[in-house]
């Protein structure tokens, strides 16, 4: 119980980062997305009760080079499909993140990220992308390869599944991680023996 920070009482947002002890992690944040997905005032208010999105962060130190890891978890929603939303929920979510790398000055981050939108056509995965000067390292490693962990070929998501294939899950680095680093290899995992509605993501890194 010491181990798990609560945002909301009951709720972890399904998020965990293991770190190996003589990494001696440290913990930094843990956030809850100020918007959810969802243009219903009533119905919004439910699904940050039930289903919160967020993300955990902490800190690790390798050869006194302080590395800050990120996981999170994005809702779904469309920038320009739903005009209620204002602008977009998950835009002006992805802005939480964006905090977290302009308050992190010259700080290594990496950021695990369930994104539940493509990497190529949603906004907010452009953002990291594009502003936030962050890096895929799956794509550094596969530039022809589409390597999509959300896939109808996938029991758990046949029957139910609306959108097309897609990648929506990602390793991301920031400029500063990917210069005092090699990207060793970046592979699709789960994929074969499936443990989830998405396929995995692996990539090893050499500091």
């Amino acid at each position: 119980n010491d181990g798990i920070r609560k945002v909301i009482d009951g709720d972890t947002l399904g998020l965990v980062i293991f770190v190996k002890k003589d990494l001696k992690p440290k913990y930094r944040l843990t956030k809850l997305f100020k918007y959810q997905a969802i243009p219903d005032r009533i119905l919004t208010k439910f699904v940050e009760k039930n289903f919160s999105k967020g993300f955990l962060s902490v800190s690790i130190q390798i050869d006194n080079k302080t590395i800050n890891i990120t996981n999170f978890h994005l809702n779904t929603g469309d920038y320009d499909a739903e005009p209620r939303r204002r602008g977009g929920y998950n835009y002006r979510r992805i802005h939480q993140l964006k905090e977290m790398i302009d308050n992190s000055g010259d700080d290594m981050l990496i950021f695990c990220g369930d994104t539940n939108s493509d990497l190529d056509t949603q906004p907010e995965c452009k953002w990291m992308l594009g502003t936030g000067k962050c890096i895929d390292t799956y794509s550094s490693c596969h530039k022809e390869d589409e390597g999509f962990t959300w896939s109808d070929d996938n029991p758990y998501t046949q029957g139910w599944l609306i959108s097309e294939n897609q990648r929506i899950d990602a390793i991301l680095l920031n400029n500063n991680m990917a210069d005092n680093c090699e990207i060793v290899n970046s592979t699709v995992v789960f994929d074969n023996d499936v443990v989830s509605d998405h396929y995995g993501v692996l990539t090893v890194i050499k500091v």
